[in-house]
């Protein structure tokens, strides 16, 4: 049974015929002590009415070998924070929410909860793979994913904000073939491989995340266009800071690149083109600060003179 909401709390009048669950979404409660309406996640989804609505998991470690999907809309799985543990040791994406072609899934909200993994070898264990408009991801944990943490393919409008990782054995963030993602204020340690990656992707705002020990870039673009990378910090990393490879019209600014193997901003390739890069702090990085090898980059001029260079424009030592 679900529990029971005052009427009129979110301000709204029930009609004629409409019984409560079809007036407004419902609330499932997940514990797995057994003190809830049942103690599987996937179970607490299965029970919402087909519009909807929200699933609270209780404090406890739930257990998976096979993925918490759904293929409704507007579904809230919120946790109790890093005491609501989701753990597998199989070879799985753990939350799976992909739309496919029709119909469309939207208005996915997942938070407060923590993934953990089945660590390495196990290269299909994903922490949340998303195909989903206009979904949320905010406030939850990764440690020890085989595959990637959070992977969000072919959407639009989506948010990925303050999540934290650490230990995990491939990418933390994957975005690709998408538009108008927003990722903002997430944390890293130690990514396995790159710990946010961009593939063919549009109009997404990286901004004020950090990334310390990263097996391979920080923030990674490929085939990317349009996007902004702002006042992130990026420590440490066994290769370059922030690199464009064969990337468009990107803006790199206000970013904080230091002590990393390779460049701090490395564009890659004359297939970069027309990317802005200015204000960053680039120091102590192995390969140098800033490697342009892209086709007009801005600002282009030569250095000391009022045709401002990238020398110019941003702290290089």
């Amino acid at each position: 049974m679900g529990l029971a909401i005052p009427g009129g709390l979110f301000g709204t009048q029930r009609g004629i015929g409409e019984s409560a669950r079809e007036q407004r979404a419902a609330t499932v409660v997940v514990a797995v002590d057994g003190s809830g309406d049942t103690d599987t996640v996937q179970d607490g989804i299965n029970l919402l009415p087909p519009g909807g609505g929200v699933v609270y998991i209780k404090e406890g470690t739930y257990n998976i070998n096979s993925a918490i999907t759904t293929s409704k809309s507007n579904v809230a799985i919120i946790g109790a924070g890093k005491a609501t543990n989701i753990q597998t040791s199989s070879n799985i994406s753990m939350i799976s929410i992909v739309s496919g072609e029709d119909p469309t899934i939207e208005g996915i909200f997942i938070s407060q909860i923590l993934f953990t993994g089945a660590g390495a070898g196990n290269t299909s264990n994903k922490g949340i793979d998303l195909d989903a408009e206009h979904s949320t991801i905010s406030n939850c944990w990764y440690n020890r994913l085989g595959s990637t943490a959070v992977n969000v393919e072919a959407l639009l409008y989506a948010i990925i904000t303050e999540n934290h990782f650490d230990s995990n054995i491939a990418k933390d963030i994957l975005i690709k073939n998408c538009d108008h993602v927003n990722v903002i204020g997430n944390t890293s340690l130690s990514a396995g491989t790159d710990n946010i990656h961009i593939d063919s992707a549009t109009y997404i705002n990286i901004i004020g995340n950090t990334s310390r020990d990263p097996v391979n870039e920080g923030i990674s673009l490929v085939g990317a266009s349009f996007c902004v990378i702002g006042s992130n910090s990026i420590f440490s990393g066994t290769r370059d800071g922030i690199r464009l490879n064969a990337s468009d019209r990107n803006t790199i600014n206000g970013n904080v690149c230091r002590v990393n193997s390779g460049y701090g901003i490395n564009i890659s390739n004359s297939a970069c083109d027309n990317n802005i890069v200015s204000a960053n702090v680039c120091t102590g990085n192995g390969s140098g600060q800033i490697n342009d090898a892209g086709t007009n980059t801005l600002p282009n001029g030569a250095q000391g003179t009022t045709n401002l260079a990238l020398d110019d424009l941003n702290m290089i030592n």
